[in-house]
């Protein structure tokens, strides 16, 4: 059942994206201390292309999104690393400040989510003024640093 759910939602958000520019370039980021950045294969079909894979001296500035999804860590603990989020490299530079468009997901509730509520949680985030499956405030929030 869960894969022809997962089918109907790829139908709707490619429904929803259609007239969306893209690929929407971002960055993951799953390790403050290294900058590490993230990788993930729900990433196409949400027209989104990942500027950075393993670890960067600093965010580009061209990067319209930023996702911050620290490992193995929940909203509150992640929350609690606001200053050092603030603080990293090319972050207040980047086009993502320069829109709002910052994120965090709580790793935790990310993880333990079937794929067809992580791929909502996904759209959710890119593009959050097309999708609401109710998982703002708590899978993901939105900073602002």
């Amino acid at each position: 059942m869960e894969n022809a759910d997962k089918e109907e939602l790829l139908t709707l958000i490619a429904h929803k994206l259609r007239f969306v520019e893209g690929p929407l370039s971002w960055i993951g980021i799953n390790d403050l201390e290294s900058l590490t950045f993230m990788r993930n294969d729900y990433f196409e079909p949400l027209k989104v292309k990942n500027l950075a894979e393993g670890s960067m001296p600093q965010i580009p500035k061209e990067t319209n999104l930023v996702l911050i999804q620290l490992q193995n860590q929940g909203m509150k603990q992640a929350i609690s690393a606001l200053p050092q989020i603030s603080a990293l490299a090319g972050l207040q530079e980047s086009m993502a400040k320069l829109h709002d468009n910052i994120f965090l997901i709580d790793d935790l509730v990310f993880n333990a989510a079937s794929d067809l509520v992580q791929l909502e949680i996904l759209a959710e985030v890119f593009y959050h003024k097309f999708f609401a499956f109710g998982h703002e405030g708590e899978a993901w929030v939105k900073l602002s640093v």
